[in-house]
């Protein structure tokens, strides 16, 4: 007796598979947006290189696909399908045990209050690198918070403490996330849908030797009891029952995965007190533990969260707002549609951050992931936005070159700033 037929996927945009990939790099919030309009909350995109993708953003997708016990979606196999870097058995590529085990060995470093414990350290690496920025012409924000979260990630949370060992994992990080055309969206296997892909593999490959090669020498050095194993993610992986090779790949996928971000959160929170010397002014007057300070930064991530969705593979059929989706199906819960769901957020374009005082936000509220899959330096990235946004704004006056915060760009998983955040700083 033949199977069921499977039902058909909600309805999508139509265009060519290759155009609506283009059209959601390129404005990814203006694409999502018009789709939903057009075809209501859940909808289907045809992704040249990925394959179709539902997008799910009523309310319930939350609960039901993104928050899901594992055993009904898979997170892991659908990031390994658009980043190469996210290993089967990485903290971001594992799924069910397997995850939960990796996990745990790199979440002790970000401890709320060991990270806490640390943000007047991370004050004072902030402020030396915000006197070398430059003043008087214009300069990309992006590039240097990028900097910044690389060396407070390597020291503080990696846990290398030498100076000239730090210096070099922070230059050779930079030197590998930097390759052209990287992060691919393809995986390796499937370069014949990236005409260039091979070539950006091998320059990956090529820049990543020397990172692989320190990792190795630092993970080396605390086995063999040449330096302690600290309190650092470094430390935590090298104590585990792992043969070399596979610590020193867990630790290069969360590096990869951990500075972009962080690096797009303070160019963001950063552009909104450029654009407003009043909330400068209530930084300057009330600091940073102020309830005014997190409402700013979390209104910040709501209009423009660092990353555009939670990715997740159905391991059985689900039915989310009346569709009925069958197992395998790849599902996203897009980040800037719940963000901008006037159901949750009335007037939800307008910048408000009196919408975080007074009391918890929606549960569509997502700037750091859901669940089980959710980010776990999500306490670090409040110490280090306490930390670096008032270093920043004590030394500089920043001015953005342009009238409105700039649009999202896609750049595989994450939604950068189309300019880097362009502005002109000046010295206070």
């Amino acid at each position: 007796m033949p199977p069921d037929p499977q039902p058909p996927l909600p309805a999508g945009p139509t265009a060519h598979p290759a155009v609506q990939a283009a059209l959601l790099a390129r404005d990814p919030q203006g694409a999502l947006l018009r789709a939903r309009a057009r075809h209501g909350p859940v909808f289907t995109l045809r992704l040249f290189g990925v394959g179709p993708v539902v997008v799910a953003s009523s309310a319930d997708a939350v609960g039901r696909i993104a928050d899901a016990d594992p055993v009904g979606s898979s997170a892991g196999r659908a990031r390994r399908g658009v980043l190469p870097q996210a290993a089967a058995g990485s903290a971001f590529g594992s799924d069910g045990e397997e995850h939960r085990t990796v996990r745990a060995r790199i979440a002790p470093p970000f401890d709320a209050a060991r990270v806490a414990a640390r943000q007047e350290a991370m004050a004072a690496v902030a402020a030396a690198h915000v006197a070398t920025w430059p003043t008087g012409r214009p300069f990309r924000l992006l590039s240097r918070t990028r900097t910044l979260a690389e060396e407070l990630f390597v020291r503080f949370v990696l846990g290398v403490e030498d100076d000239d060992r730090a210096r070099a994992v922070v230059q050779a990080v930079g030197r590998t996330l930097r390759t052209p055309g990287n992060p691919p969206l393809t995986p390796p296997d499937r370069d014949e849908l990236r005409p260039l892909g091979p070539l950006v593999h091998a320059e990956f490959e090529r820049r990543l030797r020397p990172l692989r090669d320190l990792l190795a020498r630092e993970v080396g050095d605390r086995r063999a009891g040449r330096r302690p194993m600290g309190d650092g993610i470094l430390g935590h992986v090298a104590a585990a029952d792992l043969p070399d090779d596979r610590v020193v790949e867990e630790l290069l996928v969360v590096l990869a995965a951990a500075q972009e971000p962080m690096a797009i959160a303070l160019t963001r929170v950063l552009d909104r007190y450029a654009r407003d010397p009043g909330l400068v002014r209530a930084l300057e007057a009330d600091g940073p533990d102020a309830p005014l300070f997190d409402a700013v930064a979390s209104e910040a991530l709501r209009l423009h969260p660092p990353a555009l969705a939670a990715l997740r593979t159905l391991a059985r059929g689900e039915e989310v707002a009346g569709h009925r989706l069958p197992a395998g199906t790849d599902v996203m819960v897009p980040f800037p549609l719940l963000h901008r769901d006037p159901a949750a957020f009335p007037d939800p374009h307008r910048f408000d951050p009196s919408r975080f005082l007074g009391g918890p936000p929606p549960p569509t509220f997502l700037p750091f992931g859901v669940g089980e899959r959710r980010c776990p330096g999500e306490p670090l990235a409040g110490v280090e936005l306490r930390a670096v946004v008032p270093a920043v704004l004590a030394a500089l006056r920043l001015r953005p070159l342009s009238r409105e915060p700039e649009r999202a760009v896609q750049r595989a998983t994450v939604l950068v700033p189309q300019r880097s955040g362009l502005l002109v700083a000046s010295r206070r």
